[in-house]
């Protein structure tokens, strides 16, 4: 199973994963579940773990190939990029492996 994690500098990453969270919160085709460790997102295809770490987004990623670890890194990057606080760039990059 392929998997990809990118980490993202930000002023409040809890608001970010918390916009994420009520956005996604009505979809059908995914599953939230939220942990001590931070917010879990089941998709079809592969698997989302959202985390905090002092100022930082941990993303971590899991595809059920590499299709779908690719359609997925997408979808997450737009998302996260878009929910970021107003006066931010949140700017993720990927890494494979």
């Amino acid at each position: 199973m392929p998997v990809s994690h990118a980490l993202a500098s930000t002023t409040n990453p809890e608001l970010v994963i918390n916009k994420l969270k009520r956005h996604w919160a009505h979809k059908e085709n995914l599953t939230l579940s939220e942990h001590a460790d931070g917010l879990r997102i089941q998709f079809s295809r592969g698997r989302c773990l959202l985390t905090t770490q002092g100022s930082n987004l941990v993303v971590q990623l899991d595809g059920d190939d590499e299709a779908a670890l690719g359609h997925l890194e997408a979808v997450i990057k737009e998302h996260l990029e878009r929910f970021a606080p107003r006066d931010e760039t949140l700017t993720l990059e990927w890494r494979r492996g």
